[in-house]
């Protein structure tokens, strides 16, 4: 019997055209699929659980004996709209940042901006991605993946932009009752400001004993079905 090779797959909509020939395409069962959050599908990949995972770029250089799959990731130029940083006051007032669980590259990012581009060093914790919660014990919040993006549709037609560029929304708009206004920065956005360059978030990555060819266009021949079929 051929066991499957089993794929971790972070469950976020970023991720679907990466996986849309493997889950509707002539791919689908071909391989055993599971799908979580970025952080724990890197914890998959260590653990021995999955064979492949998409995993932030951060755990890539963490976890020993692993290849990258060419040719694909998850990375944007600029404003990408699922990796928000929202603040109850203008980001440089910020002494207590809460980072999303789910996230490892973008909490990564996050203390990067948080030291070269603001000059500031908050007191930063963990939290599961309820930004109503989140912004109940500390200043600022960062939320990635589909939280991030509702976010972001939730105040599209019901904000404007602040004296320094970022977004600001009536706190009351997304629910929140701790604070009058939000500040709203979009970390690619962000990053792409303080260092002029794109910003890589997640890979394909794959045991190197397991890196074939076959493996490789399979991943590929997955990207261009989806591609293919966006909207």
């Amino acid at each position: 019997m051929v066991t499957k090779l089993r794929i971790s797959i972070v469950q976020y909509l970023n991720t679907a055209p990466l996986v849309w020939g493997f889950t509707n395409g002539l791919l689908q069962g071909k391989y055993d699929l599971s799908f979580t959050v970025p952080s724990q599908c890197a914890e998959d990949l260590r653990l021995g659980r999955a064979d492949v995972a998409i995993i932030p770029a951060i755990e890539y250089q963490r976890i020993p004996g692993l290849a990258i799959l060419p040719d694909m990731a998850i990375a944007s130029k600029n404003q990408v709209r699922s990796l928000l940083i929202v603040a109850k006051k203008p980001i440089e007032q910020v002494k207590t940042f809460a980072l999303d669980s789910s996230s490892r590259s973008t909490q990564v990012l996050t203390r990067i901006l948080c030291a070269e581009k603001w000059r500031m060093a908050p007191q930063f914790s963990e939290a599961l991605p309820d930004l109503p919660e989140m912004l109940q014990h500390a200043d600022a919040a960062l939320i990635i993946g589909d939280p991030a993006l509702r976010t972001s549709l939730g105040i599209e037609r019901k904000s404007w932009h602040g004296a320094s560029g970022q977004t600001v929304c009536q706190a009351a708009t997304l629910g929140i009752t701790s604070s009058a206004l939000l500040y709203v920065y979009d970390v690619v956005g962000e990053w792409r400001a303080l260092t002029g360059l794109p910003a890589v978030l997640a890979v394909w990555a794959v045991r190197r004993e397991l890196a074939t060819p076959e493996l490789t266009a399979d991943f590929l021949a997955s990207r261009d079905f989806g591609l293919a079929h966006l909207g």
